[in-house]
């Protein structure tokens, strides 16, 4: 459970609504933000590295990027909801997440931090139970604690879901646990 103080921005990554990977992030919330974004809903362009936030703060897409980028100016807490295909977050929530090249550029080129996260609350699940299925989560993890300057990550990471029915029942422990931590 989060604060109720905290505002809080979530995306969810899955194309599936009702699937593991959201069962999971209610589990762990217990109810979900007023802020929600599902990434398979918005009109979001690929980065295609033109190169325009290197030379300044803009992209140039007009798309659903900017209501998302509004909400995060806000948000003290962010959550990424995304299952794992073939090693990697999915394709919709990577397409938001390199879309914050221009927050990249801003950062560190620019030397005008866009804004900053206290908490990002990683929650992923996968079919396989390869724990190294969860790599390119944990890196993009790290990019994104250091772009976002957060002060407390915290990640779960559950792994060969498409074997479970219900994946809070499974993981019952994990996610009482990962609320408790997420709590202080």
């Amino acid at each position: 459970m989060l604060k109720s103080k905290d505002h809080t921005v979530l995306v969810n990554g899955s194309p599936n609504p009702r699937g593991h990977t959201m069962t999971a992030v209610r589990a762990v919330l217990g109810a979900l933000p007023e802020v929600m974004f599902n990434a398979y809903t918005l009109n979001i362009h690929p980065c295609d590295d033109c190169k325009l936030c290197h030379a300044r703060f803009a992209c140039k897409h007009d798309d659903d990027m900017q209501t998302v980028l509004d909400a995060l100016k806000k948000a003290d807490t962010l959550v990424l909801a995304t299952p794992v295909y073939f090693g990697a977050m999915t394709d919709m929530m990577m397409r938001i997440i390199n879309r914050f090249q221009q927050l990249f550029e801003a950062k560190f080129t620019h030397k005008k931090p866009f804004t900053t996260i206290k908490k990002l609350i990683v929650i992923s699940t996968a079919a396989s139970e390869d724990p190294s299925m969860f790599d390119g989560v944990r890196l993009t993890t790290r990019l994104l604690e250091e772009l976002f300057s957060v002060e407390r990550v915290h990640t779960l990471l559950l792994g060969h879901t498409d074997m479970i029915k219900n994946v809070s029942q499974t993981y019952e422990r994990e996610i009482e646990a990962f609320k408790n931590e997420i709590a202080h």
